[in-house]
């Protein structure tokens, strides 16, 4: 089955079945939020039939400058590919010279998949996650 790609709608982070990695980066305040939560800037969920897949987003945080997001669940092998390829669309479109991306050290998926996109490890942002952790910085500057 194919993907189907939706704009984002209030609340469409709380129907993910999101990875064990994901929900240890977010506190339980942050994680009750996610049914009313909606982003600014340009969003997107990703469906296979009336299962959602994902989400992510770019939102403009200043001039030239965007900040991009996701909650991915845990997609089929075969839906890897799609995803990348939609994701490197939306980054592609977006009107900004940098886009930049966090991923919490104890998440190494969400490092391969921001590298898999285009995206250049920056550095250590110590203390920056919801739990007080570390997060790494990643950018795509063209």
């Amino acid at each position: 089955m194919t993907l189907t790609v939706m704009r984002y709608g209030v609340g469409d982070a709380a129907l993910l079945d999101l990875q064990t990695a994901q929900l240890t980066d977010m506190t339980a305040t942050e994680h009750a939020r996610l049914s009313a939560f909606a982003p600014e800037g340009a969003a997107w969920s990703f469906w296979r039939g009336d299962v959602l897949v994902g989400c992510g987003g770019i939102q403009l945080v200043r001039d030239g400058v965007g900040e991009a997001w996701a909650m991915i669940a845990a997609p089929r092998r075969a839906e890897w590919g799609a995803l990348l390829e939609m994701g490197r669309g939306a980054l592609a479109m977006f009107p900004a010279r940098r886009i930049q991306a966090t991923a919490t050290i104890n998440h190494p998926g969400a490092d391969r998949v921001l590298e898999r996109l285009g995206f250049q490890f920056e550095g250590v942002m110590r203390g920056y996650a919801a739990d007080g952790g570390d997060a790494k910085l990643y950018a795509r500057v063209s």
